[in-house]
């Protein structure tokens, strides 16, 4: 599987068998998020790509 974002498609990652997406980096105002009519930008933590896990917890790139 793929998540598309403004640098394109990026492929999710395995981890632990299981497959994550990466993150978006999503601007909030007053709560709401914009709607989406171009892809947003993946989300990134010092240059490394940021995986959501399930339960709402996050891994960079290169802990995977």
């Amino acid at each position: 599987m793929q998540t598309e974002t403004s640098e394109g498609w990026i492929a999710h990652r395995k981890w632990r068998g299981i497959s994550l997406p990466v993150k978006l980096d999503i601007l909030n105002e007053r709560g709401k998020a914009k709607l989406m009519n171009t892809p947003f930008p993946p989300k990134r933590k010092s240059g490394y790509l940021v995986f959501a896990l399930p339960g709402g917890d996050e891994i960079e790139e290169w802990q995977i």
